[in-house]
């Protein structure tokens, strides 16, 4: 059986590359941003994996959020996150693991504006995975 900590390393390892490294000022972290980081960060997290036994593989949906700081003027920094967003989803297309079957579907990418601290707002990018159900 799989965990959402499988997932999450996993994804960890395919966006924490150069190309998109070198995009951002901050880091790429699994679960949860610091809260005191004032850089540009990438975030990944999972949501609950489904966990069925005697089921080949297992399901779950993934978020990885880009944190991109607004102007002054309050507008999102369009042009820095349509970057960093294709160059994630150009990582993640380019996914392929030969050792067991791990298959990653984008559902969804948005801007969402971080109503806690208005200075900041985030691209989140929904991904759907599937993976083999072995240990």
């Amino acid at each position: 059986m799989k965990t959402t900590y499988d997932i999450v390393d996993r994804l960890y390892a395919i966006v924490n590359v150069a190309a998109v490294k070198a995009l951002i000022d901050g880091k790429v972290y699994r679960w949860t941003r610091p809260p005191a980081s004032t850089k540009k960060d990438i975030v990944i997290n999972m949501l609950p994996l489904k966990n069925i036994e005697g089921y080949e593989l297992q399901e779950g949906t993934a978020n990885i959020n880009i944190w991109v700081e607004r102007f002054d003027n309050g507008m999102p920094d369009e042009a820095t996150l349509k970057a960093i967003v294709q160059a994630v989803i150009t990582a993640l297309k380019a996914e392929s693991v030969a050792s067991e079957y791990f298959e990653l579907d984008i559902k969804a990418e948005s801007l969402i504006n971080e109503y806690e601290d208005p200075r900041w707002c985030y691209a989140n990018i929904r991904i759907g995975c599937t993976i083999e159900n072995i240990s």
